[in-house]
């Protein structure tokens, strides 16, 4: 063989491994974004958020273990309570502070709503003492109003966000209305 005939056949080699390098990367990238897109559609968010307080035992911040119970209500005072009570046991208050995790189901529809809480020391049978006032929900909480069917329009980049079956659709990325 010549030289040309195998600098030609260089050249097809080298063109055919950059060609086969290329769709392996494109094949990766097409398991990857398949991977990412099952991690998101894998899971729901569920109804649960996460509440901190601030407890004070005779003026003092509290310390040791307590018993809350959670009710949602409509009102700041008065009111109908809004789903079900949420019993917490023997919560460990750390000078005064608290961390719990509550689960009203799907109460959260865009309505306000005011948390009551209720205290008793851990290592009681008693009454529980109502605290006041009752504490405004606020943002985060509404953020699982958005439930499976919604559309959320008009947002900064213009786009429009679909979610189908509680699952983000970022196919619908293009300004269409699902």
């Amino acid at each position: 063989m010549t030289r040309n005939q195998w600098l030609k056949i260089g050249i097809i080699l080298t063109l055919m491994l950059a060609l086969g390098s290329f769709a392996l990367m494109a094949g990766r990238a097409q398991a990857q974004k398949n991977a990412s897109m099952a991690a998101l559609t894998a899971t729901n968010l569920g109804t649960a958020f996460t509440y901190q307080g601030r407890l004070t035992d005779g003026g003092s911040p509290a310390n040791g273990t307590y018993d809350f119970q959670f009710d949602l209500y409509n009102a700041a005072t008065g009111g109908s309570q809004v789903g079900s009570t949420s019993t917490q046991s023997d919560i460990t208050v750390t000078d005064g502070l608290f961390t719990v995790t509550l689960d009203f189901g799907t109460v959260f529809d865009g309505t306000a709503l005011w948390l009551k809480i209720s205290v008793r020391p851990g290592s009681s049978a008693g009454a529980y003492t109502a605290l006041t006032p009752r504490q405004a929900l606020t943002a985060a909480p509404y953020a699982l109003g958005l439930q499976p069917g919604a559309t959320i329009q008009t947002n900064p980049g213009g786009y429009t966000l679909g979610i189908i079956g509680g699952n983000w659709n970022p196919n619908t990325m293009d300004g269409d209305v699902l």
